[in-house]
């Protein structure tokens, strides 16, 4: 602790270093004989707290507090001076001092009452600048999530225990119509559901408070918006000690024509497994994995397995012959760079075998049961998103 002492007195001065630095080690005093000087060491040198007499040349303690409130923020600042001082202890106080302490009586206890002083008040101190911090750093870090919040794709809400409305994010604004001045702390939950609705939704988050793991993560609900439309929306979300909830809403309105045509790629797949390639390409894949790219999505997403079941359909097939196929049946265009390294890597993992022929090489199945789990595999995960998709549009 570095501990400032202003005093015109050099004896009190030169005796309060000694026996402060002897008794209490972990203090540093330095000195200083006018307030001038004491101004200069804070402007050059760290100091914990300020102890200083009151009257003194030129500028007396209460100048100095002044200056040290002004120009060195809230460093402890202690009155340490002679009796019939009161006055002036009042107006220290008054003015910033943490603390007025009467100079006389018996050096030990006076040192000793001076020490504590100053212990607590840096004590104090330091306190307030880790909570000063902490709320500096909440700050930062609220200002981080409303960012990130007000922009996500999807609508989101903040409610408190009660399902009032605290926060919502600009893609709640352009969902409901409504404006964030008209519902944040404004607004319970519940006014934004369908009145047949409501005694579900509120048993729902009841449960939540009761205990988060007996009540399902989303549930399904017909939102109303400010021109009294309604979106049939999963909402899903996630809750805080405090009772808080965090949730985001999907639309699941457009879910309908995905619905259809993610079963018409299960259908399509397995209609060609069965010998029964498809005669165009479901609608599913163009509009919803890739934004009409569809070769991008084959390619990422399926080209191993329909490549192995058109390897079968032939009884084997040369990679032209594969390329002719994947465009008469799924309208693809995908060059031999693309196709190739796919055939490599399955001849690789063991799935097919190459004979090398005059011109070209024939790909064949080597191992039927290893092949016929990878495609099953990939037929249960593109039914496992159909089921998905179906349980969340369940009304």
């Amino acid at each position: 602790m570095n501990v400032l002492f202003v005093d015109d007195d050099h004896g009190f001065l030169d005796q309060a270093k000694y026996v402060l630095e002897t008794k209490w080690s972990d203090m540093e005093i330095k000195t200083a004989d006018s307030a001038r000087k004491a101004l200069n060491i804070l402007d050059n040198e760290k100091v914990d707290a300020i102890v200083s007499d009151y009257l003194m040349p030129e500028m007396d303690g209460i100048e100095l507090l002044q200056e040290v409130r002004e120009n060195h923020g809230d460093i402890p600042f202690i009155l340490f001076t002679g009796k019939g001082r009161e006055e002036v202890a009042m107006k220290a106080l008054n003015m910033g001092a943490n603390r007025y302490i009467r100079k006389g009586g018996d050096p030990t206890t006076q040192y000793e009452m001076l020490a504590q002083a100053i212990e607590q008040e840096i004590k104090h101190r330091k306190e307030r600048e880790r909570q000063e911090e902490k709320i500096r750093n909440y700050k930062r870090i609220e200002s981080k999530f409303r960012n990130i919040f007000n922009n996500m794709g999807v609508a989101m809400v903040s409610l408190k225990e009660d399902m009032t409305i605290t926060q919502i994010n600009e893609s709640f604004e352009t969902f409901t119509s409504y404006r964030r001045k008209h519902v944040e702390n404004k607004k319970n939950w519940l006014d934004f559901v369908r009145e047949d609705e409501k005694d579900r939704i509120k048993k729902h988050h009841k449960l939540i408070l009761i205990d988060p793991s007996l009540a399902p993560n989303s549930y399904t609900f017909h939102l109303k918006t400010k021109y009294s439309d309604e979106k049939f929306v999963c909402a899903s979300f996630s809750c805080s000690e405090d009772g808080s909830s965090l949730i985001s809403i999907i639309d699941l309105n457009s879910f309908e024509t995905v619905l259809g045509e993610l079963k018409k790629v299960e259908e399509s797949l397995i209609g060609l497994r069965m010998g029964s390639p498809p005669e165009s390409v479901p609608s599913f894949v163009k509009g919803i994995f890739d934004k009409n790219n569809l070769n991008r999505v084959v390619r990422e997403w399926m080209l191993d397995e329909i490549l192995l079941m058109l390897i079968s359909l032939n009884n084997g097939a040369s990679g032209k012959v594969l390329m002719n196929e994947l465009n008469k049946y799924f309208g693809l265009d995908l060059s031999s760079s693309i196709v190739y390294p796919s055939l490599h890597r399955l001849e690789e993992k063991g799935f097919l075998t190459v004979k090398e022929g005059i011109k070209t090489k024939q790909y064949r199945i080597k191992d039927t049961d290893k092949v016929q789990e990878k495609i099953q595999s990939k037929l249960k995960e593109i039914y496992g998103a159909y089921v998905i998709l179906k349980l969340m549009h369940q009304k």
